[in-house]
């Protein structure tokens, strides 16, 4: 971390056109030496950045940081003024929306990025272009790194502070994780980029090479209310946070691809799908062991085996091959790349199989949680199933309400058999949630031990059946209240399996 000379940070608020009230009192450190929104981390010559949340209001914590040695606070107007009397000796900003003027404090103390940094939004399929991306760029390589729902590809953590486990990270790691991987030489990086971070303006002041949007379906309105404020948020990742000169790399086959395109205003496009023009689809056919896949790449087609199921892991490779080409790859590494095919590797809880039954039916985990992501994986399952389909599923808490009779009716649709059963509670009544989807499906049977549920579904599988266990993925716990407990889908398969040897 870079100490930061004190006119510096005023020049910053200065060129974010920031009032400051001075100090009343004539003490004026000469450096700065950090930035926080935690008034805990706190410390001399610091920066308290006071957030105002959905839960907490770091207003409330101004004094307590000023007591740990805090000389500046940045601050809505209303609590500046306010303030500002009562601690004459303390240099306060005012700033409409703090939130947003974090993360350009922040790249004064961590002033180091990768050369190359790509970007990927969209309510489904982010976390496998970002390990996508990993695994083509190490086949060439290209010394790289990815961070999202799955953490980060190298091992980094701040003394004394947890990973996140957000989709995209808060603002503060993200730099200091920037920063390190600078550090091992790491100068290719693909992040995820959700809705909330791109709102909560976590990945502002990233220079973002290409960025690149997957979809969009029902998921998150009980944050953003709407569909378009929804889209809106990642219509910032192109808008706001993509270099000039950057490429934006737009999935052809989504309704939403004219706004899309017209949001990228002058920057290099990219299109995939079936109907994209640089990376085209040609032909998909499901196999027993994968799919066979014929594509259309710059114009040169191409034939290969994938051994990952699912059409929409076709469009994610292809949004990750692009990625690559807006950051940089020379077209005569493409034939490289594309030999590289059928070595490739769905990440965890992507389709996973966590195991064959004893009957030989597979079992798969998936971390669909939405209404289209359930809908997509067992139209999948069903291509590659001759018997019946076996699906368990439950509906976090505290979450978007309207999609859990969706997801029922969706289950029910799509599936043979379904077993209803908890998946993050939180502070909801379980049974409730529970009920909300049997409004759906009314024939799926309910367990809410979501052990009990998967071993049921196991017991009840036949030669050519398969079981889907879907909502959770990759996560390592069950959320109830405020403890998380530990639980993995895929441990609990192979548990239950072992314990019947």
């Amino acid at each position: 971390m870079h100490k930061v000379p004190l006119d510096k940070f005023l020049n910053l608020c200065s060129a974010h056109f920031l009032s400051i009230i001075p100090p009343a009192t004539p003490i004026r450190p000469t450096s700065l030496e950090g930035v926080t929104h935690d008034s805990r981390n706190s410390g001399p010559h610091s920066i308290f950045v006071a957030l105002v949340g959905e839960h907490h209001n770091g207003e409330n914590y101004i004094p307590a940081a000023i007591e740990k040695g805090a000389q500046i606070i940045v601050a809505r107007p209303e609590t500046c003024k306010e303030l500002a009397v009562k601690f004459p000796t303390i240099h306060f900003v005012c700033a409409p929306i703090p939130r947003a003027f974090l993360p350009h404090m922040i790249t004064l103390f961590y002033p180091d990025q990768p050369q190359v940094i790509v970007g990927v939004t969209g309510t489904n399929g982010k976390t496998s272009v970002v390990h996508f991306c990993g695994q083509l760029w190490e086949h060439l390589g290209v010394k790289a790194a990815s961070m999202g729902t799955l953490g980060s590809s190298f091992k980094f953590q701040k003394e004394n502070e947890p990973i996140s486990n957000l989709t995209t990270s808060d603002p503060l790691f993200v730099h200091q994780w920037l920063t390190e991987a600078v550090n091992q030489n790491i100068h290719h990086v693909a992040l995820e980029a959700s809705s909330h971070g791109l709102d909560q303006f976590r990945l502002d002041g990233l220079r973002f090479t290409a960025a690149a949007f997957t979809n969009l379906s029902h998921e998150h309105l009980d944050y953003h209310q709407t569909t378009q404020k929804y889209l809106d948020a990642k219509l910032r990742l192109f808008k706001d946070l993509l270099k000039p000169n950057g490429t934006a790399i737009l999935n052809a086959d989504v309704p939403e691809f004219q706004i899309l395109k017209q949001a990228c205003g002058s920057h290099n496009i990219i299109t995939y799908g079936k109907k994209g023009t640089e990376l085209k689809i040609l032909h998909i056919e499901a196999l027993h062991n994968g799919m066979k896949i014929s594509l259309e790449i710059l114009g040169q087609p191409y034939t290969r085996h994938l051994p990952i199921i699912g059409r929409f892991q076709v469009y994610n490779i292809l949004c990750a091959i692009g990625l690559l080409l807006g950051s940089g790859l020379q077209e005569e590494k493409i034939e490289e790349l594309v030999d590289y095919l059928p070595f490739l590797c769905a990440p965890k809880g992507r389709l996973e199989l966590a195991a064959k039954h004893s009957s030989g039916a597979p079992i798969y985990v998936d971390f669909a949680h939405s209404p289209d992501a359930l809908q997509t994986v067992l139209e999948v399952l069903r291509q590659h199933t001759k018997g019946r389909i076996h699906l368990v599923f439950g509906c976090g808490g505290n979450r978007d309400r309207a999609k859990r009779a969706r997801m029922g009716e969706i289950g029910e649709k799509f599936a043979d058999e379904i077993i209803i059963t908890d998946d993050n509670p939180r502070y909801e009544d379980p049974q409730q949630i529970r009920q909300e989807i049997l409004q759906g499906c009314p024939g799926a049977r309910e367990e809410g031990d979501r052990r009990k549920a998967i071993e049921e579904a196991m017991d009840s599988l036949q030669p050519e059946d398969v079981l889907l266990i879907a909502g959770k993925g990759h996560e390592e716990g069950q959320k109830i209240g405020d403890t998380i407990f530990p639980f993995n889908d895929v441990q609990v398969v192979r548990e239950l399996l072992n314990d019947r040897q």
